[in-house]
C-alpha cells in the first residue's frame, strides 16, 4: 500500500512527520507469512531503509497475534545525504515543505530543518504548556 506510486503516500507521511518522529505501522505483511504480505514487506522495507528511517522494533499482540513495525524518522540530513541511491529523490530546494494546500503531492524528500529557527527543527514544549504557548515559528 505505502510502496504504490513511488512510495508517495509514505513520502508525504515523512514530509508531515517531525525529525526523530515514530510512525506505527500495523498491517497484515507486518506479522503475516502469505507470499503477497511478504513482497509488501520486502517493499516497504526497502522504501523506509532508502527514506533513512530506522526499523526500531515488531511488535506483536499476545492475544490476537497482530503485529506492528515501529518506525523512526532520521534527525539529520546526513543519512540523506550519504545515500548510496537517491532513489526517492531529494525535492528541489524552492519546493516548500510547508505548503499543504493545493499542493500536489511530490515523489521525493525534503531536506530537514538545520537551523534551529527554522519550522519544524524543534520539537513543541510539552503539555499542558503548550496550549498556552505559541510555536516559536509563529514567533517571527
Amino acid at each position: 500500500f505505502f510502496s504504490v506510486i513511488g512510495g508517495l503516500l509514505l513520502l508525504e507521511l515523512n514530509r508531515v512527520l517531525r525529525p526523530g518522529g515514530l510512525f506505527v505501522w500495523s498491517a497484515t505483511p507486518v506479522y503475516q507469512t502469505l507470499e503477497e504480505d511478504v513482497e509488501i514487506w520486502k517493499q516497504m522495507s526497502a522504501l523506509t531503509k532508502q527514506m533513512c528511517w530506522d526499523l526500531v522494533t515488531i511488535k506483536n499482540d499476545t492475544l490476537n497475534k497482530v503485529g506492528a513495525a515501529f518506525f523512526r524518522k532520521t534527525t539529520s540530513n546526513e543519512c540523506y545525504e550519504q545515500r548510496e541511491q537517491s532513489q526517492p529523490p531529494m525535492c528541489k530546494d524552492d519546493d516548500d515543505p510547508n505548503a499543504a494546500w493545493y499542493v500536489p503531492l511530490q515523489a521525493c524528500m525534503h531536506k530537514l530543518p538545520a537551523a534551529e529557527t527554522e519550522r519544524g527543527a524543534k520539537w513543541p514544549d510539552a503539555w499542558p504548556q503548550r496550549l498556552e504557548k505559541a510555536p516559536y515559528w509563529l514567533n517571527n
